[in-house]
Formats: C-alpha cells, structure tokens, sequence
C-alpha cells in the first residue's frame, strides 16, 4: 500500500519527464494569423501538439516576458515568435527564455515585410534569434519540430518524407558541425564563439564543405546542429541554398561579409529562401553558437544551466557599467568625462 502511494505521487511528475515536446506559437495581433495559418496545417500534419498564444511586445510587454520567462518551465522546447512591422516580439522574448526562438517575420503593407526581418536579424551579443524569411510558415513548422523533436525517429522520418530528405537514424550528442570555416581566416569574433562551445563542454567538428560525405558524417558522429558560415562574398548562398534542401539537422547560417562596406539587406531574401534555414545577424559567430548551444540545452540541463548562468553574467555586466556611469556622474558632475572622448 505505501509502495502504491508513492507512485501515485511520482506519476505526475513522470508524465511530465517523458511528455513530448511542446511547441509555442506566439502573434503581436490576431490579424497575423491569417498570414502564418501553414504553421498550423503543418504542425497538425505532423500530428504535434502547439499553443497559440497572441502577445503583443508592445500592448501586452509584461504578460509577453512572464510567459516568456515560463516557457521552459512549462515543457516548450521552442518557440515560433511571428510579428510584422516593428517586429520585437521575437527578440523580447529571445531575451526572457533558454529555450529556441524562431522568428518568423509577415510581409507588411509598405516595405513588404523588410522591416519585419531586419527588426528581428539584427540581435545584440548574447541574444539570439533564428530568423527565417518573410512568410515563411511552413519553415517556422518545420524547423520549430526538427529542434522540438531531435532523435525522435518517428516525428523525423515524417519531416523528411515531407521535405524529400533521405532519413538516416541519428542519435543527438552534445556536439555540433561546423562548416564553411575551413581555409578562411574569420578572426577574434569566430574565434570567441570556438571558446564558448569549449566554456560549455561542446564538442565542435569541422567540416569540409566540399565533402560530399560530410553530412553523412555529421549524422552518423551525432552532431546536435549544423553551424554554417555563408560567405556571401563568395560561393556562400548557393551552398546555403544547397544544404538547407539536404539536412534534417537544425541548420544555423551566420551570414558572413568580411569587407567593412554597406552590406545590402537583400541577400538575406536568398539565404532564407528555402525550407527550414535559421538566420543570425551579420557576423553574429557567437550569437550561432549560443543558439545552438539552446538547441543543445533542451535534452541537457547542465547546458541549460550554464546557459541561463551566461545569461545572468550578461546581464550583471549592463548593471555593472551603469553603475559606474552614475558613479562617475555623481564624481565628475557629468556623464561627459567618461566617454565622450572615446567616440
């Protein structure tokens, strides 16, 4: 009899240990649901449950973060954040969780939708978000399961009958393939982002791009994610557009521009193009690593913990330096001492 209460008391929370993966959809405002509904139709297809949720970063900002900061807590492995215009939605939210945000930015009466996705590529350090292009739903759907459901064989062999994908078992580990680095010298910030697969104990392996085994190899080693570096001075979109067609494995583009000069925002549209692509900002190695680091973290809680712990170091590092700001204010009797000589 005791032995029996005792499973009765357990067995909530072993529903909940072995639930499957949620996914949360997330709106500004009803009247984009119309615009993404193939999120819907798509998730439905693969028969995995999802919570449609409208909350405006702007009209609604607390509610917005508090369930932001909940969704790990509430068993969501990613969230779909899809917003037009001043598109923050997915960012703020980006800001308050560990867990994966998709952005998935709807095309706008004026711009077309440009404005929606450079509101939501452009992420500060520390803050990723995977961008997809304008009106893609059916993208959000898929690559929101391919990181919800990694090493589920069953979910992933429906998402790759769908995408036309040969499908090859493959069991998650802590590691991640890198490509496109090879015979390039990316520098300081590339090479911060090495160190923070390192500080997390991930294993990186690096690829040849022109392999043309590599994604095999990188299925079979168990990698997590596929982080590829487009060079879009070079070959780097075609190859971009070629992988996103070939690889069930959540794959994470950090555009790359090595000159300093303007770069157009329209090669964006190409890199995001095709199904499935997760789209930092321009340069963005760390904030790559970081997401794929989330994508990690959602079948490892050492890695979400050491994520959220990152997170929280971010954060004392802003209140730190306006700490100082107003030290030196109430020393100097100006800001200007501080840092305007430095501009």
């Amino acid at each position: 009899m005791t032995m029996l209460r005792y499973l009765l008391v357990l067995l909530p929370f072993c529903n909940h240990l072995y639930s499957a993966p949620k996914i949360e959809v997330r709106v500004g405002s009803d009247s984009d649901l119309p615009r993404i509904q193939e999120v819907f139709v798509m998730l439905d297809q693969l028969d995995i449950d999802y919570e449609l949720r409208i909350l405006s970063a702007h009209r609604t900002p607390h509610e917005m973060m508090a369930k932001a900061q909940s969704l790990a807590q509430e068993g969501f492995s990613v969230c779909i954040g899809s917003a037009g215009g001043s598109a923050h939605l997915p960012g703020m939210t980006a800001s308050e969780t560990p867990v994966p945000v998709i952005a998935l930015p709807v095309k706008t009466s004026y711009l077309d939708g440009l404005d929606s996705l450079l509101s939501m590529i452009q992420m500060p350090p520390g803050i990723p978000t995977g961008v997809l292009g304008i009106n893609q739903s059916k993208s959000a759907a898929l690559a929101a399961a391919q990181i919800a459901y990694i090493g589920d064989h069953q979910v992933m062999q429906k998402i790759s009958k769908l995408r036309n994908i040969p499908y090859k078992e493959h069991t998650p580990k802590p590691r991640v393939a890198i490509v496109g680095s090879k015979q390039k010298n990316l520098g300081v910030e590339f090479e911060k982002a090495m160190e923070l697969f390192q500080s997390f104990n991930i294993e990186t392996i690096e690829y040849d791009i022109n392999d043309e085994e590599f994604l095999n190899q990188a299925i079979e080693s168990g990698c997590s994610a596929l982080y590829f570096i487009c060079d879009i001075q070079n070959e780097g979109i075609v190859q971009c557009q070629h992988l996103s067609k070939s690889t069930f494995l959540p794959f994470v583009v950090i555009p790359y521009f090595e000159s300093k000069a303007s770069v157009s925002p329209m090669f964006f549209h190409q890199i995001l193009s095709n199904e499935a692509t997760l789209s930092m900002g321009i340069n963005q190695f760390s904030n790559g690593a970081l997401y794929c680091l989330q994508i990690i973290g959602n079948k490892n809680a050492i890695v979400r913990d050491k994520f959220n712990e990152y997170r929280r170091d971010l954060s004392n590092s802003v209140k730190q330096k306006n700490k100082k700001l107003q030290e030196e204010k109430a020393q100097n009797g100006t800001y200007l001492k501080s840092w305007a000589s430095s501009k």
